[in-house]
């Protein structure tokens, strides 16, 4: 699990967990790829009442497979909380 060195607290990894753990139950595998901030925003803008000091946006893609496959290491930007800080995840299942 790599939500923590995105940058997200032990209480958002909680709930991240609390959540997706129990929907990844049905395939031997699954592929995922992260979609950080920046490519977040492009496709799903977000609009807020004050503007966020600090903004972290994570989504996964997620994919269940039969085999095993080897996927690259993703990018992990850093990431620093200040101020007012937004944090976001979530995922689709395909």
């Amino acid at each position: 699990m790599n939500l923590r060195n995105y940058g997200f607290n032990k209480k958002e990894i909680y709930d991240f967990i609390d959540y997706w753990i129990p929907r990844l139950n049905d395939a031997p595998y699954y592929a995922i790829w992260p979609q950080h901030t920046a490519q977040v925003d492009h496709v799903i803008p977000l609009k807020l009442s004050q503007q966020a000091d600090s903004r972290l946006r994570l989504f996964y893609i997620i994919r269940d497979m039969t085999e095993y496959v080897e996927l690259k290491e993703p990018n992990i930007p850093p990431f620093e909380r200040k101020g007012f800080v937004v944090t976001e995840w979530g995922g689709s299942l395909e």
